[in-house]
């Protein structure tokens, strides 16, 4: 046998003796598709327009937001409604395919005119030089009927009562589910191959409305997807009494698609691609749990709130957060622009910039300055009115120099009437004073004295004739 026979035979027997690698997965990707445009505008405003006819053969499209304004995307043969749409917000981009399975149903889209979108359909390959990759992993997928409920739970399950698929290494099923049925579908999983476990909670999600639920509802049909993790098996099960055919379609990939948010979510608030989080109570209700408390809203008039209620920060109508100064009492709300009266003890009233007060010890008082005055000229015997009053304002004498013809006392009093004489109160003691003496006193920035509300101030002379000045403030 010649050199190069003998060459042949070796490699071909190392061929056959060698590993089965020519088993691995192999997948050629052609290099482009032809895509047809078919973007367009909102033409009527909340009324739905189709996009594509239903196309059994259809490989994938994609339908891009383009406008300011959120858009429904519906797909089916039914009557569309927003409630059974997909929402794209502005921006927002949807794939036809999920996990290899293309929506080949019509597709309709609505929004606010004349919104803007992209709509794309993937078409017939470009034949071109095929990429050749290898992969250790294609998606698994399994389909059947159910038919009939599943009495046996934890175990194997009843005859025509379930469809399962193997789950080793992957992360997401998604369930397609047609046909007419009654009887509620549940996921189930089993880590050791034989005791299965329902799944509880919102774990299932709904890939036409983005909420989420524990079972597949009597009746329904649609694409759901839920995470499957770390098991070996998953199964979609009838566990109530079931009639007619739920026809189920599985298909399992590496990986997951679905993002897991604290905080309450339900069919309103979910869409795909747009999660929103939210606490579990509303304003005004009373709190409960861990929640999100972190929100404001603007009230022309704010709320009142029970002991115990959670509410929202409140804003100012150009969104500034408002804080409000409590009195002690913590029951009214102190006012920037307030006026503080003599004798008050300041409670709701935040003064800013304003006069500046001077606390007696239990109340405040008004810092002034006396900048008017009166002439002192009494004769002996008499009592005669310096200032005169003024509504219900209080006369606050801040210094005073008398000068007597003889020695005598003299006694500053208040009053109503003719020259105080109703009334009439004394405001000092009778201070005396020599003939031909002075006796005068200064209060500096304060009041030596001060009558009441709504009286006038005079002042009494018993011996001599008194003569000088007072200067006072009146407020």
């Amino acid at each position: 046998m010649s050199k190069i026979k003998k060459l042949f035979v070796v490699l071909l027997l190392l061929g056959l003796a060698g590993p089965a690698l020519a088993q691995q997965a192999v997948v050629t990707l052609p290099s482009a598709r032809v895509t047809t445009d078919a973007s367009s505008t909102i033409a009527v405003t909340d009324t739905f327009q189709q996009i594509w006819a239903a196309q059994a053969s259809r490989v994938n499209c994609g339908i891009q937001n383009n406008d300011a304004n959120n858009m429904w995307v519906f797909f089916g043969s039914g009557t569309p409604t927003k409630a059974t749409s997909v929402v794209l917000a502005p921006g927002q981009f949807l794939n036809c395919a999920t996990s290899g399975i293309v929506a080949s149903s019509a597709v309709w889209i609505t929004g606010t005119s004349p919104g803007v979108f992209y709509a794309g359909l993937d078409g017939a390959p470009i034949v071109g030089a095929p990429s050749v990759i290898s992969t250790s992993f294609i998606d698994a997928t399994a389909s059947g009927t159910i038919t009939t409920q599943n009495l046996v739970p934890a175990g194997t399950a009843t005859a025509g009562s379930a469809v399962e698929i193997a789950t080793e290494g992957v992360g997401t099923v998604t369930i397609q589910v047609t046909g007419t049925y009654t009887g509620a579908l549940s996921p189930q999983v089993t880590t050791n191959g034989s005791v299965w476990v329902t799944q509880t909670g919102a774990v299932l999600q709904n890939m036409a409305t983005g909420a989420s639920s524990a079972t597949i509802t009597s009746g329904s049909t649609g694409i759901w997807q839920i995470e499957v993790n770390g098991h070996s098996k998953f199964r979609i099960t009838g566990l109530a009494a079931m009639t007619g055919t739920a026809t189920i379609s599985l298909v399992g990939a590496a990986g997951t698609s679905q993002v897991t948010v604290a905080g309450v979510a339900t069919a309103g608030n979910q869409t795909n691609g747009n999660q929103q989080v939210q606490g579990n109570v509303a304003s005004g209700v009373a709190d409960a749990g861990n929640p999100v408390k972190m929100g404001c809203v603007f009230n022309s008039t704010r709320p009142t709130f029970a002991n115990g209620q959670r509410g929202d920060c409140q804003l100012s109508d150009r969104g500034a957060i408002g804080t409000f100064i409590q009195g002690p009492s913590g029951l009214s709300t102190a006012s920037v622009d307030g006026t503080l009266t003599d004798g008050s003890n300041g409670n709701g009233t935040l003064r800013v910039g304003a006069f500046p007060y001077d606390f007696n010890g239990t109340n405040w008082d008004r810092t002034f300055t006396c900048t008017q005055s009166a002439v002192i000229n009494v004769t002996a015997g008499a009592t005669t009115q310096l200032v005169a009053l003024s509504g219900s304002t209080v006369i606050r004498v801040c210094s005073y120099n008398v000068t007597a013809s003889l020695a005598g006392t003299f006694t500053f009093v208040y009053g109503t009437g003719a020259n105080c004489g109703t009334g009439t109160t004394a405001l000092t003691g009778a201070m005396a004073i020599a003939t031909a003496g002075a006796n005068g006193m200064s209060g500096m920035n304060g009041s030596l004295f001060r009558g009441a509300a709504a009286n006038a101030l005079c002042l009494t002379a018993a011996t001599g004739n008194m003569t000088g000045f007072v200067t006072y403030a009146q407020y």
